[in-house]
């Protein structure tokens, strides 16, 4: 009888016992199916058909390990953006998508092969394994078969993880080391076409202060040339002056006879001869002809004779500079009347250069030179000399 009822205890207490495991099943929120794993889109810096290369051979090898494979449509969960890294995350897409698994992988393309890197998270415990592998392309299912196979089990990687990461310590240096040289000629191109870009920059700048520094000469030179203009423009013209149109002269003059009479020679004279005189002159300017001015003289003649010239003539100067400097001639007309000798009346006509200098407001200084006198008394002289005299206009 004993025996009996300890064996009934036995049997009651490993009903029990089935049926709380029952019930603690029953409560939990959704019960992954252990052979369902979820695998999302690889990334890395392989192209788009490597990625998508790998992501097929890794859901063929997936299936033939007795896993049934989820991609394409894979229930996200809200608050989770782009691709799950964190246990937490990956457990909400498992537990979303009612899978045990979720796997993630990175693809980086070398030569002859390709760097994986793979996350594999277990929802049942919240385990996260990475695995950083190096797969060559001619071993690609035997490779991925061997790596899935010791990722992705409930038992965790253990010491598989040192065998299958071999050669992604020498991948991965390999990798940096083309990175790393990749990244010198970046920079090195970089350098380049920074200093072409500065050299151009310099080049631009010059170009645009020479251009303004020209622009600023042009404008300074045309600035003067306008002001050069305004002043000749404005500039002083002789007998323009029509409040003050009299001038009144005083001067000297002096000549010497380079062809006369030797008839008409006083007889104690030698050689050629020379006279000089005392000028007096008025004029009259003619604004209605800017530059001409008639006059109106009387010279006091002695040296070689003695005589008064009286005259009448004009003078007709220009103003070609911007100061008041007048440059033209002169012709007066006139009789020669001696006092002394033989005191013959003749005809007198001299002309010459004139330059005639404003050195006050109303007083002028001028020059005749040369002048060429031509006299009828006498069987006829001529005289060549030059005149200096000082004016006053009123």
């Amino acid at each position: 009888m004993t025996k009996l009822r300890a064996s009934f205890t036995l049997v009651a207490l490993c009903l029990a016992s089935q049926g709380c495991a029952l019930l603690v099943l029953g409560a939990l929120p959704s019960v992954a199916r252990a052979d369902q794993i979820v695998l999302l889109p690889p990334e890395g810096n392989a192209d788009d058909l490597r990625r998508a290369d790998v992501e097929d051979t890794l859901a063929a090898t997936l299936r033939a390990l007795g896993h049934t494979v989820i991609t394409g449509n894979v229930i996200q969960r809200a608050g989770i953006v782009g691709t799950p890294h964190t246990s937490d995350e990956l457990v909400a897409i498992a537990q979303a998508n009612g899978a045990a698994w979720v796997l993630t992988t990175e693809v980086h393309p070398l030569t002859g092969q390709y760097r994986l890197l793979l996350r594999a998270g277990y929802a049942p415990i919240r385990r996260v394994e990475e695995l950083d592998v190096l797969v060559v392309v001619d071993e690609e299912t035997e490779r991925l078969r061997d790596v899935l196979a010791s990722l992705v089990r409930p038992a965790g990687l253990g010491e598989d993880s040192l065998r299958l990461t071999g050669g992604a310590d020498a991948a991965a240096a390999e990798e940096r080391e083309r990175l790393l040289r990749e990244q010198r000629e970046r920079d090195a191109q970089a350098e380049v076409a920074r200093a072409e870009a500065e050299r151009l920059r310099q080049a631009e700048e010059e170009a645009r202060a020479r251009a303004e520094f020209e622009r600023r000469e042009a404008e300074r030179a045309q600035a003067e040339r306008d002001r050069l203009a305004a002043e000749f423009d404005a500039r002083e013209r002789y007998a323009a002056d029509a409040e003050h149109p009299w001038l009144a002269q005083l001067g000297f003059s002096a000549a010497g006879l380079v062809a006369y009479d030797d008839s008409s020679r006083p007889p104690s004279s030698t050689g050629g001869g020379a006279f000089g005189a005392l000028e007096f002159r008025v004029g009259y300017g003619v604004a209605s002809a800017r530059g001409l001015e008639v006059r109106g003289g009387m010279d006091l003649v002695f040296g070689v004779t003695n005589a008064v010239e009286l005259t009448v003539g004009g003078v007709y100067l220009t103003s070609p500079f911007a100061f008041p400097l007048h440059l033209g001639g002169g012709l007066d007309l006139g009789a020669f009347l001696n006092t002394s000798g033989a005191r013959e009346p003749g005809f007198l006509v001299r002309g010459g250069a004139v330059a005639a200098y404003r050195l006050a407001p109303r007083l002028y200084v001028e020059a005749e030179l040369p002048t060429l006198s031509i006299i009828s008394s006498g069987g006829g002289i001529v005289a060549l000399g030059a005149s200096a005299r000082l004016g006053y206009r009123f």
